[in-house]
C-alpha cells in the first residue's frame, strides 16, 4: 500500500483517483489504510481484489518507467487512444472505471509494448508473396 501510494503520488493523482483505482472502497477506509501504510501502527488487510488493483496498478507503473520517460508517462495515461483496446478513451479513464478488469487492459498492453508486441492492428508485418520466394534446382 505504502508503495502504491508513492506511485500515485509520482502520477499525480488526487485522492479520488487513488480510491477509483482500488475499486471504490469507502474513503474512511482509504484513509485507514493510508495511515496504517504510512505509519506502521497496526496490521493492514487488505481483500483479494485490493491487492489484485494494488498489483495491476504496480504493473502499469513499470511499464511505463520501461516503456516511456519523464513527462511522456503522464502524457500517454491522459492522451486519447485510438486502438482496439482503448476506442478513444485515455487509459487513465480505463484504470479508473472500477472494472478490473479495465485496469488489467491497461497492464497488459504496457506489458505487450515493454516486450516488443506491436499494438494490435498494427500494420508491422509484410506477407509474404509468390514473387519473394526463390527457387532453387
Amino acid at each position: 500500500m505504502r508503495t502504491f501510494l508513492r506511485i500515485c503520488e509520482r502520477l499525480s493523482l488526487a485522492r479520488d483517483q487513488q480510491i477509483a483505482l482500488l475499486g471504490a472502497p469507502d474513503a474512511s477506509a482509504y484513509d485507514a489504510w493510508a495511515a496504517a501504510a504510512q505509519g506502521r501502527d497496526f496490521d493492514l488487510i487488505l481483500s483479494e481484489d485490493v491487492l489484485m488493483r494494488i498489483s495491476a496498478a504496480l504493473g502499469i507503473y513499470n511499464g511505463l518507467e520501461i516503456y516511456l520517460t519523464g513527462d511522456g508517462q503522464i502524457l500517454w495515461l491522459t492522451s486519447p487512444h485510438r486502438g482496439p483496446d482503448f476506442s478513444g478513451l485515455r487509459p487513465l479513464d480505463l484504470m479508473l472505471s472500477g472494472d478490473l478488469e479495465d485496469l488489467l487492459t491497461v497492464r497488459r498492453y504496457l506489458d505487450a509494448r515493454c516486450d516488443g508486441v506491436p499494438p494490435p492492428g498494427s500494420d508491422d508485418y509484410e506477407f509474404i508473396t509468390e514473387n519473394d520466394i526463390v527457387w532453387i534446382e
